[in-house]
């Protein structure tokens, strides 16, 4: 096979295509438009978890007169069940049903989740799968993930012209937050509750320095 046609093989499948639509940029008024459109580019960590569980699917059984829900992620779709975990769909079932609270904001959202059992018992391997569901996830449109990047910087700050947020945050975590309720009321009106945006936390420390320096070089002007 000459080299023409190993390098076809690198292109083909519209490579180029996926990279454009992985690797999306734009403005920040254009990315208020996409949330606007699609409100659920702006989840939660919580609500992107169980998205990404519940979008392969899940089946019921019966166990002893009790219905047992088997969600067919935990079998490893993607790697042809080479991580795929067997004979825990009741803890798996728990589990997603705390994941799915803490969507809600039932309140597990506020607490860090552990994994108690024995040697053996999968735990790393559950985790592993998540982590390697939500890479997977945010390369499908459904799933597509947003941060931002600085510009512009090096005359103002005498550093580096661009710079990523170390933490690849929330772009709406830009907004004041004293501005955030009115933003939210009229960015959620008319959607369901399950649509409705929210906007959790504060930039970063890095961000948050970067921010006020270049409200006070612009006198606070946001354009």
């Amino acid at each position: 096979m000459d080299s023409e046609k190993l390098f076809d093989l690198i292109c083909q499948d519209n490579f180029q295509k996926d990279y454009q639509t992985v690797n999306w940029t734009g403005s920040f008024s254009e990315y208020l438009a996409l949330v606007a459109d699609k409100p659920q580019v702006a989840r939660t960590a919580f609500q992107r978890l169980y998205d990404m569980i519940a979008s392969y699917g899940f089946h019921t059984y019966k166990e002893y007169k009790k219905e047992i829900v088997h969600w067919n992620f935990f079998d490893d779709p993607i790697d042809n069940g080479l991580d795929g975990v067997f004979g825990l769909d009741i803890h798996l079932m728990k589990l997603v049903n705390v994941i799915k609270a803490g969507a809600l904001e039932y309140g597990p959202e506020k607490r860090v989740l552990l994994l108690h059992g024995p040697v053996g018992s999968s735990k790393s391997t559950i985790v592993r799968m998540m982590k390697k569901g939500l890479e997977h996830y945010s390369h499908r449109p459904e799933g597509a993930l947003y941060s931002y990047t600085w510009t512009n910087l090096g005359e103002i700050l005498k550093m580096e012209d661009t710079m990523s947020c170390p933490v690849h945050e929330d772009p709406l975590h830009l907004i004041p937050v004293d501005r955030r309720a009115v933003f939210l009321e009229k960015l959620n009106h008319k959607k369901s509750k399950e649509a409705h945006v929210r906007i959790k936390g504060e930039l970063c420390p890095v961000c948050r320095f970067i921010y006020r320096k270049l409200l006070e070089h612009y006198k606070g002007s946001w354009k």
